[in-house]
């Protein structure tokens, strides 16, 4: 099946807290990929690398968290068209609040930011998106949203 979503964490401690928009994009089926930059030698190469190769393979929207340099948010959007959803990782210095700084500062697309921390609302916001265009999961979304409490 083809990856609709990724999810880019920039080290392995940022991966924790998007592990909870992967889980809402499990529910639903999306069928998701992730990586870690911090585990490749050059993480700016390898976030160009992936945004050119996720374009081919058919992503239609990436989710990404940076604690360290959250300039790679704006960078990724540079290079790619594909929607972003960017969650900021919270317990780091003030950094991921100056985020929305870069959002419509003409270095590359818009993107879509949440509040610190909020992965789940990201994965929401993903399987919207891909809901529109993928009745599968908009019908497993919808079935989800009727047993909500």
């Amino acid at each position: 099946m083809k990856v609709l979503a990724g999810i880019i964490a920039g080290n392995r401690s940022d991966l924790a807290v998007l592990e909870l928009a992967q889980d809402v994009l499990v529910e639903v089926n999306v069928p998701t990929e992730v990586i870690v930059l911090s585990d490749y030698p050059d993480p700016l190469e390898k976030l160009h690398i992936y945004a050119m190769s996720a374009e081919r393979k058919g992503v239609e929207v990436i989710i990404a968290g940076e604690s360290d340099q959250p300039y790679l948010i704006s960078l990724l959007t540079s290079i790619t068209s594909i929607p972003v959803i960017h969650v900021p990782i919270p317990g780091t210095d003030k950094k991921c609040s100056r985020i929305s700084d870069w959002q419509n500062s003409g270095t590359g697309s818009p993107f879509i930011t949440t509040n610190p921390g909020d992965a789940h609302v990201a994965g929401l916001w993903a399987a919207q998106k891909l809901a529109a265009d993928h009745w599968p999961i908009y019908n497993t979304l919808e079935k989800l949203r009727n047993h909500a409490p």
